[in-house]
């Protein structure tokens, strides 16, 4: 049994010694992609102007109510805004909402997720193993996922008035 704990320690040391290099050109296509799908659904369901401003609007997968998001301008500056994108799960107050915070970058036209479910200063890359078990990529996986959930909404989506909150 010793041998069969000594190779899995080894293949963790190899693991580790492994080194990642984040893929710029990846990143940043993803965020190019979530600026667009962002400023898109923001604009479609209300224009954000000044900080505090909402828009929100339904989700509706299957003819079930899958949630509502509401949109809210936390920042504003000359050339970026952070919006934070919250979804609330009207059926089960037991299924904790997603919330990203995003910041937007008009001038470069990209959007980063800054913040994912209260954890903020996401780094770009993580020592792995790591205390808080984040991903080596996990400001990536971050964004991509961001992505994914901006074409649901995109898919899904609808105004309240056609959504029974009831």
């Amino acid at each position: 049994m010793d041998g069969y704990y000594e190779s899995k320690s080894a293949a963790l040391i190899e693991l580790d010694s492994k080194k990642y290099t984040p893929n710029l050109a990846g990143f940043l296509s993803t965020c190019e992609k979530n600026y667009y799908l962002s400023k898109k659904i923001v604009e479609s369901v209300g224009a954000l102007e000044k900080k505090g401003e909402q828009c929100t609007f339904g989700l509706a997968y299957n003819n079930d109510q899958s949630g509502i998001v509401t949109c809210t301008l936390l920042e504003v500056s000359v050339h970026t805004v952070t919006v934070e994108f919250k979804q609330h799960h009207p059926v089960s107050e037991w299924l904790p909402g997603t919330c990203f915070v995003v910041r937007m970058y008009h001038d470069a036209e990209l959007a980063e997720v800054v913040e994912f479910q209260g954890k903020k200063h996401i780094a770009v890359k993580h020592a792995y193993p790591n205390r808080n078990m984040f991903q080596r990529d996990e400001k990536s996986q971050h964004n991509e996922f961001f992505f994914d959930w901006l074409q649901f909404c995109m898919e899904f989506g609808q105004r309240l008035e056609r959504f029974n909150v009831s």
